[in-house]
């Protein structure tokens, strides 16, 4: 479920320029010196009314204009306001990398400035929506908990302390815990009502939507999106509205309605376009398939199924070089604390004789930073290896796999046309050969990208409910596409998972039995069995063989 984030722009407390006053300056230098501040002052208005107005293209151009004559004028307090709105379009953008380093480029220019602190809280908050982007959500709660405390140490914007509890939102929101994210959006509601910001208001209505949507009180979910879409009458195109289109939308689907979910769905389409907001894009396009099927409306909707498809793949790619990144500067960070570790220990060995004591005091002290960091940083090197492998073998071993099936699928109509020997339980079918196909793509394309195999419980009728289609319709696929019952089909991508992870070098000391169930297997009996089956082999005589 889309949540909406306060990306909002957010103008630090500070004056525009400072440091230029420091000399006495005679009256025609004082002149150009206003003259400059007010032509920095232009362009924060300037990118400040075009984001208000969703013309988010004129904002990051501005922003890039206020970079650009900042730094031609070293003018720090611009420089800084000017990478944090860069920063916020390519986050809205969904390019997360390029986000996370121009926000680590404006954290490390804070200690230049006044007012350094509130600034690094105003940064802080916005890290937090990034990490909650790329799902690192625990690491998003922690931030945005350092920015509530900061908060309530500095004189900040409201909007900050406001951004940080709708943070907090989403991060509980997405591990699963929506009473306390509700607990957060209501904080974020009253504020918005006592500040009179509008925008803050419809976002805690939208975000309170999504919630409900998750909890099944859909009739609520409608009621809250339809106030916030009031709220929002005079407006032709927001991030808010759009996302109140999208839950609208939703909320039919979820409750029947399909048909009236397509008007609003392509509404927030059509919107998230113009303003370049690709998480609803792509969220918008998801749920037009199911939409679309549930008409009857087949290829339509494996049109849109394939769209989402596309910028699942791409939007995954930019997460994880996000991810990448954000390790590279832990790493970078902790370089630097043992550079000066060495500093210091290089001062005290020039010391040591007048304090022996102390120089074999420190270094022991930093003999244990040094290793604990140099393990920290072995560790964090290893996890970000394993996070591009693990995303590389998951993604070429998914391919792999669908390929197959969508192989023997293709084989197996070829066969059921040149004998015409399709099985008489489905000679009255509404499906069409053509239905059929496009059924069978969305099933392997869902297999590959949300994998629901990995749940024991699935059943027959839970898979068909989440593709969206008939529990019939999805037994004439599996037994014309694939010659396949559920429990077979289900288990050749179980069996697949479980040879995946008895190869990866982190899993190779997990006992079968967790083999089993991190595979989706209910317990070690039938896996014994139903693995042997499809290899030849146990789970055992399996991992010796191929695995060592």
């Amino acid at each position: 479920m889309y949540r909406k984030h306060l990306l909002f722009f957010i103008l630090l407390p500070f004056t525009v320029f400072s440091q230029a006053q420091d000399n006495p300056l005679q009256k025609q230098e004082q002149d150009s010196l206003m003259f400059i501040r007010q032509k920095a002052r232009d362009y924060l208005h300037a990118c400040q009314q075009y984001h208000r107005n969703g013309q988010y293209e004129l904002y990051k151009k501005y922003a890039d204009s206020l970079l650009e004559f900042s730094r031609s004028y070293e003018l720090r307090e611009a420089e800084l306001q000017a990478l944090m709105n860069q920063a916020i379009y390519y986050n809205n953008i969904n390019t997360y990398e390029k986000a996370l380093r121009i926000y680590h480029e404006a954290l490390d220019k804070c200690g230049d400035i006044p007012n350094r602190d509130i600034a690094r809280t105003v940064i802080l908050v916005n890290v937090g929506n990034v990490y909650n982007n790329i799902g690192a959500y625990d690491k998003a709660i922690a931030v945005m908990d350092t920015v509530i405390q900061r908060t309530r140490m500095y004189k900040t914007p409201p909007l900050t302390a406001i951004a940080a509890y709708n943070g907090l939102s989403t991060g509980y929101s997405k591990l699963g815990d929506e009473k306390e994210s509700l607990r957060y959006l209501e904080k974020v509601r009253k504020m918005g009502l006592e500040i009179g910001d509008t925008t803050v208001v419809v976002t805690a209505l939208n975000n309170m939507s999504s919630s409900y949507m998750t909890l099944g009180d859909y009739g609520k979910s409608l009621d809250l999106s339809n106030n916030s879409l009031n709220l929002q009458q005079n407006i032709v195109y927001s991030k808010q509205k759009t996302t109140a289109l999208l839950n609208i939308g939703m909320s039919y689907l979820r409750s029947g309605k399909p048909k009236q979910a397509i008007t609003y769905l392509n509404q927030a389409g059509e919107a998230s376009v113009q303003l370049h907001i690709v998480e609803v894009e792509m969220k918008t396009h998801n749920y037009l398939a199911e939409a679309y099927e549930a008409t009857g409306d087949f290829e339509s909707s494996y049109k849109e199924q394939k769209r989402y498809s596309d910028m699942v793949k791409s939007n995954m790619k930019e997460k994880g070089d996000a991810m990448t990144l954000d390790l590279k500067k832990e790493n970078s960070d902790q370089q630097k604390i043992i550079q000066h570790g060495k500093r210091e220990l290089a001062f005290l060995r020039a010391q040591k004789g007048k304090i022996i004591l102390g120089c074999f005091l420190g270094f022991l002290l930093l003999s244990g930073i040094l290793f604990f960091y140099y393990r920290k940083r072995k560790s964090l090197e290893s996890e970000n290896a394993r996070l591009i492998r693990d995303f590389r073998d998951i993604h070429n071993r998914h391919d792999a796999l669908k390929t197959q099936m969508e192989e023997i699928a293709g084989r197996i109509g070829h066969e059921n046309a040149a004998n015409d020997n399709n099985s008489p339980s489905y000679k009255n079918s509404s499906l069409s050969a053509a239905d059929r196909q496009l059924l069978m793509h969305k099933l392997t394309d869902y297999m590959e990208q949300e994998k629901p195999y990995l749940d024991f419980d699935l059943n027959h009728s839970q898979l068909a409910s989440r593709l969206g289609m008939s529990s019939n319709h999805l037994s004439e696929v599996l037994s014309l596409c694939f010659k396949q019952n559920f429990y077979n089909f289900i288990n050749i991508y179980r069996v697949d998972e479980a040879c995946r992870l008895m190869k990866a070098p982190e899993y190779r000391n997990l006992k079968i039995i967790a083999i089993a169930y991190e595979s989706g297997f209910k317990s070690k009996s039938s896996f014994n069995r139903i693995f042997k089956n499809h290899t030849g082999y146990t789970p055992t005589a399996y991992k010796e063989k191929f695995c060592s």
